[in-house]
């Protein structure tokens, strides 16, 4: 996604197949399609995405009950009791790194949180993958 200037559309390109969300609408490109958005107040792409099969560890379970709230407005107090189930579990990082996250969460800011965790799911997958490389290096 690109934007062309500064007051200008939000250019999307989709692929032919992809869904995506736009304020509220599941939405499923049936060819590929490059969309020019003047307004939205909630874009999600195929990538900011995950399904209820994908959730496997803590921080995915966190981040898919964010992503309900967003998507699914009128269950709301359901996924905040799954969401304060998820922090009071173990398995998450450090409740420092997450607090952020949680402070988005209360603002109702959604997409933010979302955008914050999967930054903290990308630091927590490569310094797992740095430990797996140094854990065969020594082997």
């Amino acid at each position: 996604m690109k934007r062309s200037d500064s007051t200008g559309p939000m250019r999307a390109f989709i692929k032919k197949g992809a869904r995506f969300f736009l304020n509220g609408a599941l939405m499923r490109a049936s060819d590929s399609v490059t969309l020019d958005i003047h307004a939205v107040d909630v874009l999600l792409m195929p990538s900011h995405l995950i399904d209820a099969e994908e959730v496997h560890t803590p921080l995915q379970q966190l981040y898919y009950c964010v992503q309900q709230m967003l998507i699914a407005p009128e269950r709301k107090a359901e996924w905040q009791e799954g969401l304060r189930s998820c922090v009071a579990g173990a398995g998450l990082p450090d409740r420092e790194v997450l607090r952020p996250v949680l402070r988005l969460v209360e603002r109702e800011k959604y997409q933010s949180a979302m955008a914050q965790l999967r930054k903290v799911m990308r630091e927590e997958r490569d310094s797992q993958s740095r430990g797996t490389e140094a854990t065969s290096r020594r082997v």
